[in-house]
């Protein structure tokens, strides 16, 4: 699974600071609706998105934390508040550079960065490298109002997932691994293309580091 390390370390970072806040809707309940469809078919949806907004909500042993992302190719913004602070990150990987944005102090720290670093920050997009034929498809279930397809494997740890019918992509991943379940939530999911402005700093932004 493609990663970045950078991000990893920012989110780890947060969650240690974070007051646990937001909450995660209580897990779906099975409703049966209809069988499962392909799950071949309904990666490749998912796979083939290559523009993405949504919103997160992350749960690691009970320290939970939410924010917003953007995705477009090899771009990435991370938009986090903590103590009443905003913290965004971008992310270029074809510039290799990273950037940390505090706009209370129109101060951004720049670092290198490479597409070849690794990350413990997943995307909905991510979960997709795994191989859905290794999968067992559950019932399709109604989660936050979306039709979904549940699924379920053991790679590593026990993992199941929700995925949105109409976009191919988890809306809702739990993992459980060494009697710990992390739990990742994506709501108001948008697929419409993302200004490249979405990425770049503002002007007159004191810009810090290599």
């Amino acid at each position: 699974m493609k990663k970045t390390r950078f991000i990893g370390i920012l989110i780890l970072v947060l969650l240690l600071a974070l007051v646990g806040c937001g909450g995660s809707e209580p897990p779906p309940q099975d409703d049966p609706a209809e069988d499962g469809e392909d799950l071949a078919a309904l990666f490749e949806k998912g796979r083939q998105i290559e523009e993405l907004s949504y919103e997160f909500y992350m749960d690691v042993s009970g320290m939970e934390t939410e924010g917003k992302v953007w995705l477009k190719k090899n771009k990435m913004k991370v938009e986090m508040t903590v103590g009443g602070q905003t913290a965004i990150t971008i992310i270029d990987g074809d510039a290799e550079e990273a950037y940390m944005y505090m706009p209370a102090e129109n101060m951004a720290i720049r670092m290198p960065f490479t597409m070849d670093d690794d990350e413990m920050f997943e995307a909905p997009t991510d979960f997709l490298d795994y191989d859905e034929s290794i999968m067992d498809v559950g019932e399709t279930v109604i989660l936050n109002g979306i039709e979904c397809q549940k699924v379920s494997f053991k790679d590593e740890s026990n993992i199941t997932m929700w995925i949105h019918k109409e976009y191919g992509i988890p809306i809702r991943v739990e993992i459980e691994m060494e009697g710990e379940t992390i739990v990742w939530e994506y709501r108001n999911i948008s697929i419409a293309p993302i200004p490249d402005e979405v990425f770049k700093l503002p002007d007159g932004v004191n810009i810090i580091g290599s």
